[in-house]
């Protein structure tokens, strides 16, 4: 693998992930990778899809390319212990800006 960060890994083997819930949650934020079968899951820098656009094309359009125009995305919660994971899914960087980017878009 080259230097870049294609693998959406950050220092300290933290990687940016979508969290589903049962309570039909929807999060993104970063965990330390070999955590990811652990429920409850601590999750840093953790951000809340209140809703998706028609445009972001379902859950997994949220890890494949990230909220699109019309989503709610809140602001981070610095840490948070999450329970009744359903789902850890791995992002795209592109995910991953627009994540960030786009705080209650």
């Amino acid at each position: 693998m080259d230097d870049n960060k294609t693998d959406n890994k950050t220092d300290n083997n933290r990687v940016a992930v979508m969290i589903t819930t049962d309570k039909r949650g929807v999060f993104m934020g970063y965990i330390n990778e070999e955590d990811a079968n652990n429920d409850p899951l601590i999750v840093e820098n953790m951000h809340m899809c209140v809703h998706w656009s028609e445009a972001t094309r379902g859950v997994i359009g949220l890890a494949s390319h990230g909220p699109l125009e019309g989503s709610r995305i809140t602001a981070a919660a610095p840490k948070a212990l999450l329970k009744g994971i359903t789902a850890v899914v791995h992002i795209s960087p592109e995910a991953e800006k627009r994540w960030l980017d786009k705080p209650w878009s």
